[in-house]
This record gives C-alpha cells, sequence and structure tokens, in this order.
C-alpha cells in the first residue's frame, strides 16, 4: 500500500474518531454547542428523556470503536515481503520465499536417508539463513548427512539461483517409524 492510501485511511479513521467523540459528548450532556447550526440539532436532545438520549450515545460509542478499529488496522506493523530482491552479476533477482524453500526442500530429498524435509528462510544483516529440519533414516550417520545436505543445498542455489547463503543450520530428527501404506477397504 502506497504512502497516500496509508495517508487517506488514517485521515478517515481520525475523522471517525473525532465526530464519535465528538457526538457522545454531545448526547452525554458533557459539551453544549453554541448556538448555531448545531441548536436546532441538540435542541431536541435536551428535552428528551433518557430513554431517547441512550440511541444516539449508543451509536456514538459503536462510532466511537470503529474508528479505533480503523486507526488500529492501519497503524499496525505490515507483514513482510514474501519475496527476496537480491543483486546478482547477471542483475536483479526477484525469487518468492515459497519458491526458495520448495528449491532446498528438494534439493534435500535427493540427498540419501532424507525421508522428509521442511524449510524457513529468513534475512539476516549477513544474509540469508536457512534452518532445514530433516526427518532421516535410522542407519543414517548424522554428521555426515548434515553436512551433505548443507553442501548440496549451497552449492545448487549458488549454481541455479546464483545466491549466497550466509548460514544453514541442519536439525536432523531420527525416523524409525515405517512410512504407513492407506489402507483399502
Amino acid at each position: 500500500m502506497n504512502f497516500i492510501n496509508r495517508l487517506l485511511g488514517l485521515t478517515l479513521a481520525l475523522l471517525v474518531c473525532g465526530v464519535a467523540l465528538l457526538a457522545l459528548l454531545v448526547g452525554a450532556g458533557v459539551v453544549v454547542p453554541p448556538p448555531g447550526v448545531f441548536a436546532d440539532m441538540v435542541a431536541g436532545v435536551g428535552g428528551a428523556s433518557v430513554l431517547s438520549e441512550v440511541g444516539p450515545v449508543l451509536v456514538a460509542i459503536l462510532a466511537l470503536l470503529v474508528g479505533i478499529g480503523l486507526l488500529y488496522l492501519e497503524l499496525r506493523p505490515r507483514r513482510r515481503t514474501d519475496h527476496l530482491v537480491e543483486a546478482t552479476e547477471l542483475g536483479e533477482l526477484t525469487l518468492s520465499r515459497r519458491t526458495l524453500r520448495d528449491f532446498i526442500v528438494y534439493v534435500g530429498l535427493q540427498v540419501p536417508d532424507v525421508r522428509s524435509m521442511t524449510v524457513q528462510v529468513t534475512e539476516a544483516p549477513d544474509g540469508m539463513h536457512v534452518v532445514c529440519r530433516v526427518d532421516a533414516n535410522v542407519r543414517a550417520v548424522l554428521s555426515e548427512l548434515g553436512e551433505s545436505i548443507r553442501q548440496a543445498v549451497r552449492e545448487r542455489v549458488r549454481e541455479q539461483l546464483g545466491l549466497e547463503i550466509a548460514r544453514i543450520d541442519t536439525v536432523v530428527r531420527m525416523s524409525t517409524t515405517r512410512a504407513q501404506r492407506p489402507v483399502v477397504k
């Protein structure tokens, strides 16, 4: 969302909050408007019973809550972009995080003894950090498996995508259960 849209959203939210707060104060009798344009509107409220005053006050409270909600939606932190932009020797590369994760999983599943894998990619000041969570066969040597995954991922990402990964952490879990086959009835 660009700056103008955000500014208009904030202006609308503040306007709704201001009008609702003013209506609430006038409806509750805390503020008496000066004679003029609003005097005719408020004249009926001054001589009305308590039950007829509750309606406008509730509407003003509801409008105030809507305004506060709009302010929250405009001022909350925005979600980070889901794209990585990297300047390479061939130009600028824009790649979605999901594509990068899927590619790393593809590369990791080609390493022997890897049964399944999930990946988390984050950006840090020193570059991209990757965390690979791997389910491995029981017969796998963990230190060799972790190093094989790190080496394969680093090389393939560099060769095929032109990206450098600053750090690759591998969390390996030994899988002792066999994959269950679906039961057909």
